[in-house]
């Protein structure tokens, strides 16, 4: 079988068996967008094209609804199996998704201790950042960009009991100039791992003197790219991540809180 979408990678990955796979997708093995780069190393990856799969022959092909559809079409044009994973409307959707496919690929126990082990992450997850401080959180991407309501995201911080202000604006993605979050900062930055590449104007905007001034008040997340590039079966890693860091934070702002008034008290 083949792969060609990095998201549809995962779900091979956790999926299939390792002699099943005869193709990725191009960005397979790039391990900052990857989360499965270590695991699927040895296996080729090839041009996400109609050409180079049919030059393979595979019994199925594992795709995205993002992929280009001519692709689709011609591939099926051909004989073709394809699977196309469809878009994630809510995070349960990612569990019905485990189950189609490992029923396709006759691995349904497989999917089954997946969705288990989901769920249970989830149900752990679900509100974890209701007690804490940091309830007004806002994903600022490269560009200016923020991940609002209806993104991955999104969806993710709605999880975790957290108020997104770029979801207040009711987009999916939002163009966020700096400005404003400087005059209107959230309790908590979040941030892709990628913060410090400044290898172009957008994440230039990231490292920008106006966000190091507020940050030096206010907290900031940085969550790996590689978790949350995909809806997918990593989704339990991203909560799990995201939720440990914040309560980590959260002690973190206690510890200091507690200290200063020790010292006030002594003084």
């Amino acid at each position: 079988m083949v792969s060609i979408n990095l998201c549809a990678d995962q779900y091979l990955a956790v999926l299939a068996e390792r002699g099943q796979i005869v193709g990725l997708s191009p960005l397979a093995h790039d391990p900052s967008i990857s989360f499965f780069a270590e695991r699927l190393k040895g296996l080729p990856a090839i041009r996400d094209d109609a050409e180079s799969v049919l030059m393979l022959q595979p019994d199925l092909v594992i795709a995205s609804v993002y992929n280009k559809p001519q692709t689709l079409r011609l591939l099926r044009a051909q004989g073709l199996n394809i699977f196309v994973l469809p878009a994630v409307r809510k995070l349960e959707d990612i569990a019905e998704h485990i189950v189609r496919l490992a029923g396709v690929l006759g691995r349904d126990g497989e999917g089954a201790a997946l969705v288990a082990n989901l769920h249970q992450v989830m149900a752990r997850t679900k509100n974890a950042a209701t007690a804490s401080a940091f309830r007004k959180v806002l994903y600022y991407q490269r560009g200016g960009y923020a991940s609002g309501r209806g993104s991955y995201i999104g969806m993710m911080l709605h999880h975790l009991g957290l108020i997104n202000l770029a979801g207040q604006r009711g987009q999916v993605i939002s163009s966020l100039p700096l400005e404003s979050v400087v005059a209107h900062p959230p309790d908590l930055l979040i941030v892709s791992d990628q913060v410090h590449r400044s290898d172009n104007q957008g994440a230039t905007l990231l490292n920008h003197p106006a966000l190091a001034r507020i940050l030096k008040h206010k907290s900031r997340l940085i969550i790996p790219m590689r978790e949350t590039i995909c809806p997918g079966p990593v989704l339990n890693a991203a909560l799990s991540d995201m939720a440990a860091q914040i309560r980590s934070l959260a002690a973190d702002g206690h510890a200091k809180a507690t200290s200063r008034g020790r010292e006030q008290k002594t003084q």
